[in-house]
């Protein structure tokens, strides 16, 4: 399952299917609760070194959180504005909980922005500092109330909102989990309305058309009069502050014809996809230039179109550089991984890995996960393997790292790793919920007894959950998820 907040994948595919289908009584349960159960924060970088604060939720919680955003989501975001893209109902006969898939909706942003950069003269992008983050959950729940009456399924959400808003350092919404990216949705509408007016004051006055569209909090405006751009910036502004939110000074920029047109082509890439079709791959030479040449502030949409077309046509373009630069790219770290995994780089990487781990970069716990799942679990790598086997052994691992280093140890050495379980199991060294669960599940790989496993489950409420799945299953191994197993 991923969790919320930095695409971590866990050992056990399916608890979600399961728990909906199989233990519904679970879910209702947790409904039934109060607050939320143990979390866990993490960092997670953007370009330019800037870490952006994460949280790791409770698998039912998280389950239970989609439910209930659910139940409001037509309430809330049914009737958005058709200039605003991604995480959001279909336009036509929107149903809760039925969202419209999120590439098409990228690919209709981009779409966008290539039309009206190319029709009009003058574009203005900007964003919002911190978004998520800044997001007051006082004011959202007084506009949820606002919309739809007060009830017990808005009185659970906000008791959720609330508890994970007191984690010192990780106010606001949830990051990167589609329940917050709803709420989110429904929080900028005063944009939208603010944008909506201002397109029709210019219609009415003959001053020009205005044009725009919103991805999230990346916001684009079109005219071919740049005061009326600056016009609305201001009046966005004065939106954002009633909501207690602000412009990214440093990201809002004005740009004019070619440079403009640079720009939206940078969410496109169409020149690189169509010399690709024709065996031409100079115009993503470039684009692998771009990135080399500036690692530290390259867009990881633009890193993420990079690797995956390096991998669907089996380019090793530039390889050496990726390397030589990947301590300066954390923020792309996933995609590297699975770049140096399909292009099976990751065999000469043991001791890169290594002294990655031991840089800057390998500080931040997010990117040395990321990258450690290069090394696929079909063929052990000797020297990680020792790296994992030591940590866990000592207890010095991060509980991010758990996940990784208890799968990969149990496909590479299961015999060995069976006792260390068990040790571990006895001493207590791990206390979180997330490090025993994960230690729980690689038991069942590798054939732990079932009284250990049981040891590991049963000294949380959290991990209670997992203990009846794999009580349902008489302890049999669950299935690994293709991408985290590297395989």
């Amino acid at each position: 399952m991923i969790l919320s907040g930095t695409g971590t994948e866990t050992l056990g595919a399916g608890e979600n299917e399961w728990v909906a289908t199989k233990a519904p009584h679970i879910l209702t349960a947790r409904l039934n609760n109060r607050g939320a159960k143990r979390a866990l924060p993490i960092d997670v970088p953007k370009e330019n070194f800037i870490l952006r604060p994460a949280t790791l939720l409770d698998p039912i919680d998280r389950i239970a959180y989609q439910a209930l955003v659910d139940s409001l989501s037509n309430d809330l975001i049914g009737s958005m504005r058709d200039f605003v893209f991604g995480w959001r109902l279909p336009f036509r006969n929107p149903t809760k909980g039925f969202y419209a898939r999120n590439s098409s909706q990228w690919q209709g942003f981009r779409d966008a922005l290539l039309d009206f950069g190319d029709s009009h003269q003058y574009g203005l992008a900007t964003d919002i500092t911190s978004f998520f983050q800044s997001v007051s959950i006082e004011r959202l729940e007084q506009e949820v109330c606002q919309k739809v009456e007060r009830n017990s399924v808005i009185e659970r959400l906000f008791d959720y909102l609330r508890s994970w808003d007191a984690i010192p350092s990780r106010g606001g919404l949830p990051q990167r989990c589609l329940a917050s990216f709803v709420l989110a949705q429904f929080y900028l509408q005063p944009v939208d309305d603010v944008l909506a007016l201002r397109s029709e004051k210019a219609h009415g006055l003959n001053a020009g058309q205005i044009t725009f569209c919103r991805w999230m909090d990346d916001i684009w405006i079109f005219s071919d009069e740049w005061s009326a751009l600056r016009e609305v910036q201001l009046a966005l502004q004065k939106c954002l502050w009633d909501v207690s939110l602000h412009l990214n000074g440093g990201k809002t920029q004005l740009r004019e014809e070619d440079e403009l047109r640079a720009a939206v082509r940078e969410y496109e890439h169409s020149a690189a996809d169509f010399g690709l079709l024709f065996d031409d791959s100079g115009p993503l030479e470039e684009l692998v230039g771009l990135v080399l040449a500036d690692p530290a502030n390259s867009s990881r949409t633009t890193i993420r179109f990079i690797t995956s077309r390096m991998r669907r046509y089996d380019l090793d373009i530039e390889i050496e550089g990726f390397i030589q630069t990947a301590n300066r790219l954390p923020h792309g770290s996933d995609h590297l991984a699975r770049l140096f995994r399909d292009l099976e780089t990751w065999r000469e990487l043991e001791e890169w890995y290594l002294e990655y781990l031991n840089g800057p970069s390998g500080k931040i716990i997010w990117s040395a996960y990321q990258l450690g799942t290069m090394f696929p679990s079909s063929e052990k790598s000797n020297a990680i393997c020792d790296y994992f086997a030591n940590g866990l052994s000592k207890g010095e691992l991060p509980t991010v790292m758990l996940p990784l280093a208890a799968q990969r140890l149990a496909a590479w050495i299961p015999d060995i790793r069976k006792g260390l379980i068990q040790e571990l199991a006895r001493a207590g060294t791990y206390d979180h919920p997330f490090s025993l669960r994960a230690l729980a599940f690689a038991g069942t790989q590798v054939g732990v007894p079932i009284g250990t496993v049981k040891t590991l489950l049963q000294q949380f409420d959290e991990t209670l959950p997992q203990l009846a799945l794999l009580e349902s299953r008489a302890f049999k191994p669950l299935p690994v998820a293709e991408d985290f197993a590297g395989d």
